[in-house]
């Protein structure tokens, strides 16, 4: 006569499985709560950012996409024209229609002193 034996609690099968319901049970209480995904929210973040940043600084876009924590400017691009509805570009020329001002040529480690 075999017997089944019972899997330890902490074996790797079960451990594995955890995790994921932890991080599917923490979006879907983030989501509930703020009425949008975390990783939504972080974009929003980001694109906040880089607004403030192509308002106030004379640097690449590139740049200022990687200060914000876009690794891809091509993503970058897309997330900031979905939702702001123009391009990061064509929102520094309407920002900073003339760079002569002293406050539109900060550079970015200005900006980023406390």
């Amino acid at each position: 006569m075999s017997r089944k034996r019972k899997r330890p609690a902490n074996s790797r099968g079960r451990a594995s499985i955890f995790p994921k319901a932890r991080a599917c049970s923490f979006a879907a209480l983030f989501k509930y709560e703020f009425d949008v995904s975390p990783t939504e929210d972080l974009i929003r973040q980001r694109i906040d950012r880089a607004k403030t940043l192509l308002s106030s600084a004379r640097v690449s876009v590139k740049e200022i996409s990687k200060a914000c924590g876009f690794e891809s400017i091509h993503y970058f691009h897309r997330a900031f024209k979905k939702r702001v509805g123009v391009t990061p570009r064509h929102y520094h020329k309407m920002k900073c229609p003339t760079v002569q001002s002293w406050a539109r040529t900060k550079s970015l480690d200005e900006l980023f002193e406390p």
